[in-house]
């Protein structure tokens, strides 16, 4: 044999050692990651259930429909829920040293449902691409936060509660 099919044959070897390698480093990788990604929303996922319970040991509701996450002035688990015929909206805040009465809620009754708040805001945005919709609590005041992107732009925007009136809008460019 030549020296020349020696060098690729050398090289063919080097080449299929190196791929096996970095395939086995990728999959521990990937392993590593989903580990570590599962575990933390575990222990989010928990920490919602038990702000949830708080909120059914805490307030009106009885039955849990939903929860959702606000970040406002804090963050906050939201829990929408039921008492026999009436249905709320209640705001836990995501903090330590958390009392009873640090606890707010509302009647859903009180203010437009997540559809009507749906239908205001698409008829003033006609090709808005919505991210999300929560229920929020901002200086006291009840709101439904909208995150959308139009444009090339992200907005946050908030509307009153009560009758979906504009609060605060911020918008960022994207790139």
């Amino acid at each position: 044999m030549n020296i020349l099919a020696q060098n690729q044959s050398l090289k063919r070897r080097v080449l299929l050692i190196s791929s096996g390698i970095l395939a086995v480093l990728l999959i521990v990788g990937l392993v590593v990651f989903s580990y570590f990604y599962n575990t933390i929303q575990s222990e989010l996922k928990a920490k919602q259930a038990s702000y949830a319970t708080i909120a059914t040991e805490h307030s009106p509701i009885e039955t849990i429909k939903e929860t959702y996450v606000y970040n406002g002035d804090g963050p906050y688990t939201v829990v929408y829920g039921q008492q026999d015929h009436e249905s709320y909206y209640v705001f836990v805040p995501q903090k330590d040293d958390l009392t009873e009465d640090d606890l707010k809620w509302i009647n859903t009754e009180d203010g437009l449902s997540k559809d009507d708040m749906l239908t205001i805001w698409e008829e003033d945005c006609d090709d808005c691409q919505l991210m999300s919709i929560v229920p929020g609590v901002v200086n006291d005041e009840y709101i439904w936060e909208i995150i959308y992107e139009d444009a090339n732009r992200m907005y946050f925007q908030t509307y009153f509660f009560s009758d979906g009136d504009l609060y605060d809008s911020i918008s960022f460019r994207k790139n």
